[in-house]
């Protein structure tokens, strides 16, 4: 079964626990470039951080590692620039042996939109790298990307056919065990601001453009963040209060419901209130409270304090 939320296409997928293997795998888009004296690292880098910042426990993989630019980021990714889906295909068999994605981040095509590759070859390409990739994991999650726009805009025509055939794709291919979640890319992506001079390859806003869109999606298919908030406990010792005893009364009251324990002991003993304390209804394994004329009160109380019990919250 597959749900449409915030432009991300999820499949209804198991979280993956321990290190996941994420497999960044594309084209010059996923492995960043120079221009013009400035460097950009890919949406890699802001992922990366982003994800690490947040606590998840992830690793890049891949065959190539960088460019790091100085930056401190898992450069590790298949990433070619240049490459056609069919390049990538032909290749990819030398790149997996040692690898095991758990989860492939695929943005892959738009070489073959400039380069006038049929719309129908690219779809049957990117096919098979699926296929080769269960090969090594049956249950990989495969995120594949409505590709980025560039600044033309007879290009991005084609851009959007290929898209819409990524859609398609998806329906013929996803499966319950590895499933193919479409993340659209393309929606709030201004090919002309977005990416360098040129229009095709991002700058940095479009890098962050795309690092968001990825991240959005793989909360989903992430377990549960390992860094979680320190919560300041403060505990706060029980106040004891003597009263006199009571010459004209003897009232031995044994009971494990504590709420009711001001009123079985009277009203003009002062302790109708300190029956229905909601420290003292929570606290567990009460022993008893023996009051006589000849004696003071002996309280025991058990040694369980719920009403200081923690729980942490994750944001």
């Amino acid at each position: 079964m597959i749900i449409l939320f915030c432009g991300v296409c999820i499949g209804l997928a198991t979280p993956i626990s321990a290190t996941v293997q994420i497999y960044p795998l594309g084209d010059s888009i996923t492995y960043g470039d120079v221009h013009d004296g400035q460097n950009f690292p890919s949406y890699r880098y802001w992922l990366w951080n982003d994800l690490k910042s947040k606590g998840f426990d992830v690793d890049f993989i891949g065959s190539q590692h960088g460019p790091d630019y100085g930056l401190v980021y898992d450069t590790d990714n298949d990433g070619h620039a240049g490459y056609t889906s069919a390049r990538e295909l032909a290749e990819l068999p030398t790149w997996l042996p040692g690898l095991k994605p758990d989860i492939v981040l695929l943005h892959l095509g738009t070489n073959d939109v400039l380069e006038g590759v049929p719309q129908a070859t690219t779809i049957g390409n990117i096919g098979a790298i699926i296929t080769e990739l269960r090969a090594v994991n049956p249950q990989v999650k495969i995120m594949l990307a409505e590709i980025i726009p560039t600044s033309v805009n007879k290009t991005n025509e084609q851009i959007v056919s290929l898209n819409t055939g990524f859609a398609g794709l998806q329906q013929q291919m996803s499966t319950d065990a590895s499933p193919i979640i479409l993340v659209d890319q393309y929606t709030g992506y201004d090919g002309e601001h977005d990416n360098q001079d040129g229009g095709v390859h991002p700058a940095e806003t479009g890098e962050m453009k795309i690092a968001a869109k990825w991240s959005a999606a793989l909360v989903s298919l992430l377990s549960q963040p390992t860094i979680q908030p320190t919560i300041a406990v403060t505990t706060v010792a029980p106040v004891v209060t003597t009263v006199a005893p009571v010459a004209t009364q003897t009232t031995t009251t044994t009971s494990d419901d504590w709420s009711g324990f001001g009123k079985s002991f009277g009203s003009s003993s002062g302790f109708g209130s300190f029956g229905s304390s909601s420290s003292f209804q929570s606290g567990g394994n009460a022993l008893g409270v023996v009051v006589s004329s000849s004696q003071s009160i002996i309280a025991s109380i058990g040694s369980t304090w719920g009403g200081f019990g923690g729980r942490t919250t994750v944001f």
